[in-house]
């Protein structure tokens, strides 16, 4: 795969012992800049009943090569992606509509919105509350 890195890739480790460190190297990194999460349960083993471990996330080593041009098509658009993005957010109408409407998507008929999901639920009485909360100023 050299026509698109200019060389060798993914580079030829000299060792065993090169990848350890490498490893080792990058997990330290994750959990240094907060790159984790939680082990599932199975995997601790109910060792963990405050919930306070955590594991790298899993990341590549070499991650795979990624032409240019679809780099820089993608940056071109980025300003109109942030501003449509930024606009959707402010939205509580089109927002509040899209949350009841997975609301309705999942509960079955007759179900109560806590017995649907208890994230969705507290998200639709987060946004209610929103318009009477004012605005906040940083201090």
């Amino acid at each position: 795969m050299s026509s698109l890195t200019g060389g060798s890739y993914p580079p030829t480790l000299e060792d065993a012992g090169e990848q350890d460190r490498l490893v080792q190297t990058t997990k330290d990194w994750t959990i240094a800049h907060g790159l984790a999460v939680r082990p599932p349960p199975a995997l601790v083993g109910g060792s963990d009943p405050e919930g306070v471990l955590a594991m790298p996330a899993p990341v590549t080593l070499f991650p795979s090569p990624f032409p240019r041009t679809c780099f820089e098509d993608a940056s071109a658009i980025q300003t109109k992606y942030n501003e449509l993005y930024a606009r959707i957010s402010q939205d509580e109408e089109f927002l509040g509509a899209l949350v009841q409407e997975c609301v309705s998507n999942l509960a079955p008929e007759g179900a109560s919105l806590m017995t649907t999901s208890n994230c969705v639920a507290g998200l639709l009485a987060a946004m209610s509350l929103l318009p009477t909360c004012g605005t906040c100023t940083c201090v």
